[in-house]
């Protein structure tokens, strides 16, 4: 407990009063002011509310999506008889950016009170928050009081944000997705029996099935769907070129955006999928599953894999993880595709690996280096900008066409449009039988 500035004020007054007060009733006047002056003192701190009659809890989701704004709130329960004029300055974690300015709120008698504030994460992770400090007067103003108080949550876990991908996710969800499957007959030009149905006009005659076709009178035809017993794996550039930001964001978290979307819409395929996060050695690593876990599961891999300054090792990813996968796969591979030197190592590995699986090369385009090639130079130093960014952007070309010339499938694209582009990919390969 401390004074505040009015009770400094007020104390200050009486000392002015019996320093400058010339007069013989000065002094007795003196004494009656100190005397009240000390019984307003007294009853204040008398009426002043205890920490423990001040109870505090804080709410918050169990995740939150990393760039997404979200909201917490801190619950107050005022046991005391008198209102209660507070600062609140929430020390929440480093990691996610807030207004960090103290925020005012009255507690009112004998009632609770809630008070919100926004967060914004933008990195993945477990993080904890501190304690929540509150600042509160006397009722007379006299005196102030610092409390903190440690709620009993104070774990937060910011994980892959599916706000990207919501589009796919809602079609899925409403089963407009399967029916635009259907429209295609991507079920009729698969390879895995699926059952027996009344023929309709634009069947293949091939697949009538003409035993059925006796037995109920009208024309049946076979229905195949896609084999789903293939793995379907995403592996992650952890590596050095996966860090750099694009906004707020770096390339890594983007690329786990769009990851998290895909698992989710293959895994609701009916597909078993797995993930492997690595830089120059794995980081984690997710067997291929089915099932609904399963997606929570991955979301546990994902949201823990940070990018590191060391430049991603694909020997190293080839001995402890690709050499293991026997049966033919969709090898899903998020990374960047700027830098000359790991580009080819990337082209040479990969070219093994288009060998035996499917392989879907999914890399993060800088938008603003394609600007900085196009713009026409005003300044010197432009033209040594522009001139690098041809240079990048012209290796990078190679490095593309030389991943295509393999067999390798590339989707180059800017992070904004990624997740629904490795979407769309995913689809037109599973509905051409790629895999």
């Amino acid at each position: 407990m401390m004074l505040s500035p009015r009770g400094l004020a007020v104390i200050f007054g009486g000392l002015f009063i019996l320093i400058f007060g010339s007069e013989a009733w000065f002094f007795p006047a003196w004494i009656i002011y100190g005397g009240a002056v000390t019984g307003l003192f007294l009853l204040d701190r008398r009426m002043m509310a205890s920490p423990k009659q001040i109870l505090v809890e804080r709410e918050y989701p169990d995740r939150f999506p990393i760039g997404q704004e979200t909201w917490i709130t801190l619950l107050f329960e005022n046991h005391s008889s008198h209102q209660l004029k507070i600062k609140i300055k929430d020390d929440f974690p480093l990691e996610l950016t807030g207004e960090r300015k103290p925020v005012p709120a009255v507690l009112f008698p004998r009632r609770s009170t809630q008070v919100t504030y926004s967060l914004m994460p933008y990195k993945r992770g477990k993080f904890s928050f501190g304690r929540v400090n509150i600042r509160y007067s006397s009722p007379l103003g006299l005196f102030y009081r610092q409390a903190h108080y440690s709620p009993a949550n104070e774990k937060v876990k910011v994980y892959p944000s599916l706000l990207s991908g919501e589009e796919h996710l809602l079609k899925i969800k409403n089963g407009s997705w399967q029916k635009e499957q259907l429209r295609q007959r991507h079920l009729l030009t698969g390879t895995e029996f699926y059952g027996i149905r009344e023929y309709e006009t634009g069947d293949e005659f091939r697949k009538i099935n003409w035993h059925a076709t006796a037995r109920m009178g009208r024309f049946m035809t076979n229905e195949f769907r896609e084999d789903r017993s293939q793995p379907v794996y995403f592996l992650f550039d952890a590596g050095r070129m996966m860090t750099e930001t694009m906004g707020r964001l770096s390339k890594l978290d983007y690329a786990v955006n769009a990851g998290a979307v895909l698992a989710y819409v293959a895994l609701q395929r009916g597909e078993q999928v797995g993930m492997v996060g690595f830089s120059d050695r794995m980081l984690c690593f997710v067997r291929a599953q089915k099932g609904e876990k399963q997606f929570q599961v991955l979301l546990d891999g994902m949201y823990q894999l940070q990018a590191e300054l060391v430049e991603a090792n694909y020997r190293e990813l080839w001995k402890q993880f690709l050499l293991g996968q026997k049966k033919r796969s969709l090898i899903c591979l998020f990374t960047d595709l700027v830098d000359p030197e790991v580009s080819r190592e990337l082209v040479q590995n990969l070219s093994r690996l288009a060998r035996k699986h499917l392989v879907l090369c999914l890399s993060l385009r800088d938008q603003g280096l394609g600007e900085k090639a196009r713009v026409f130079p005003a300044e010197p130093r432009d033209v040594y900008e522009k001139a690098v960014a041809v240079e990048l952007m012209g290796a990078r070309e190679k490095a593309v066409a030389a991943l295509r010339a393999v067999g390798v499938v590339v989707v180059d694209e800017t992070p904004e449009k990624l997740t629904a582009a490795a979407v769309n990919k995913y689809l037109d390969l599973k509905g051409q039988m790629r895999l």
